[in-house]
């Protein structure tokens, strides 16, 4: 660590979050400044936020911005802990502060989206997690929120269409699979999820879950026999 007369200097470079968090509170503990880069302070906050200790991931927080004033990410987390605690709708404020600031953001758009889903504001969710879908590169994790969202007004519908589009995205997403295998049988649309999943095999013979949800298609369809094979 380098360290100078004024109890000023850099932190050392680490990946370990427990690392990273016992420096930090040895530097509080001798009332030191040293330099954490905005990625190893993020990481700190995780931690308490975490653990549940709301106060000193605020402290945290204030000393980041001290080091980072044009880093918004710190008020990004601030934002979520005033969610977390119960004042939603501070929070919700603060977001839209930042928009004013950061107006095409995906981070800020996915936090509220998050937040009005929580509140039963689904609506309100759906048009900010079509927001972050307009704006970010990972389309996956945009469909994936869009589609839980429709499930949450009962629109199995629209849930299918964007389960649909995650899995375009990453053939791979077990959650994405699992929740679009519950739609169809859900919304009683077993026969074409059945074709929907034989299009994966066609794409990935030997996929077990793929196989597995077909398994699915046909027991809720009725064809017994056919779901044996594919189990």
């Amino acid at each position: 660590m380098m360290q100078d007369d004024d109890n000023e200097g850099f932190a050392d470079q680490n990946d370990d979050t427990e690392a990273l968090v016992e420096q930090y509170e040895r530097m509080l503990s001798k009332h030191q400044n040293l330099f954490f880069d905005a990625d190893a302070l993020l990481k700190i906050i995780d931690h308490y936020i975490d653990m549940y200790d709301y106060e000193k991931a605020i402290e945290a927080i204030r000393y980041s911005e001290n080091l980072h004033p044009d880093n918004f990410a710190f008020k990004l987390k601030e934002a979520y802990i005033i969610h977390i605690q119960g004042n939603s709708n501070e929070s919700i404020e603060m977001i839209n502060q930042l928009l004013t600031l950061y107006p095409r953001n995906e981070e800020l758009y996915f936090l509220v989206g998050v937040i009005y889903n929580q509140l039963g504001l689904y609506y309100d969710g759906l048009k900010a997690f079509r927001e972050v879908l307009a704006l970010t590169d990972n389309k996956e994790e945009a469909y994936f929120q869009i589609a839980q969202t429709y499930l949450q007004i009962y629109d199995h519908h629209g849930a299918i269409h964007f389960f649909k589009n995650c899995i375009f995205e990453n053939k791979k997403n077990e959650a994405a699979l699992d929740e679009l295998s519950a739609s169809y049988i859900a919304s009683g649309r077993t026969t074409e999820g059945i074709q929907y999943f034989k299009t994966l095999i066609d794409s990935d013979p030997y996929n077990t879950l793929f196989w597995f949800h077909l398994g699915q298609m046909h027991q809720y369809s009725g064809y017994f026999n056919e779901a044996i094979r594919a189990y």
